[in-house]
């Protein structure tokens, strides 16, 4: 696969950090780990576009009873209006 990849200082605004919320058991559950979860995790260098993500799918996708669902690509990625 072929990626173009674009050198930026910033890349954009803030992006904020998920917060332990009440769906945390149901993606235990389900067995999703997300990595950067609250305060003092490191900055995001590496934004990959919407143009992109979906070469990247393995397509392992999750709905959760919130209305997100999870994808998996490098990792899990949480996509979708919480209905909560």
């Amino acid at each position: 696969m072929d990626i173009e990849v674009l050198g930026q200082q910033t890349i954009c605004g803030n992006i904020p950090r998920l917060k332990h919320e009440p769906w945390d058991a149901e993606l235990s559950d389900k067995r999703i780990w997300i990595a950067d979860y609250g305060e003092g995790e490191p900055e995001i260098e590496l934004l990959i576009g919407e143009d992109y993500c979906g070469q990247l799918s393995t397509g392992n996708m999750k709905h959760l009873q919130c209305g997100l669902i999870a994808c998996e690509t490098l990792g899990m990625a949480s996509y979708g209006k919480n209905r909560q």
